[in-house]
């Protein structure tokens, strides 16, 4: 037996009560206020619906990459993976400002690979319509 609805179920079915009921009735002046709360919920959706996952690949990627850094199990409690993530994002800043990153480096290619996932990640939560129109390019 599954406890539903849960806390995404619960965004999707007001975004669409906003959508469908609330939002034709709203004056003409507050349709865009209403609109952009339309997209943080479906935004808040999506990232339920994902988890850690994209954390927990963004930290894999920057352990690959900043090998010297301590590369100990990911953990599990988001406030500390979301510490973790700052430490490493930090150093790895840090090693692009001192040239370590720089064109013509084998890790170059690795830092573009990188940050090229976690952009699209991101945009699978927050646009996932533009990701696709481009791929579709």
């Amino acid at each position: 037996m599954s406890d539903r609805p849960n806390g995404q179920d619960l965004l999707l079915t007001a975004r669409e009560e906003l959508m469908k009921r609330l939002l034709p009735a709203l004056p003409a002046e507050l349709r865009y206020s209403a609109l952009m709360v339309a997209n943080a919920m479906a935004i808040a959706a999506r990232e339920l619906d994902a988890g850690q996952s994209g954390d927990l690949r963004e930290l894999a990627g920057l352990q690959q990459l900043l090998p010297g850094e301590a590369t100990a199990e990911a953990p599990v409690d988001g406030e500390l993976l979301q510490h973790a993530l700052t430490g490493y994002r930090k150093e790895l800043c840090a090693q692009i400002r001192v040239g370590n990153f720089d064109a013509g480096k084998p890790s170059h290619q690795e830092l573009l690979r990188h940050l090229a996932e976690n952009v699209s990640h991101k945009l699978t939560l927050s646009n996932p319509r533009l990701l696709s129109s481009r791929s579709a390019k």
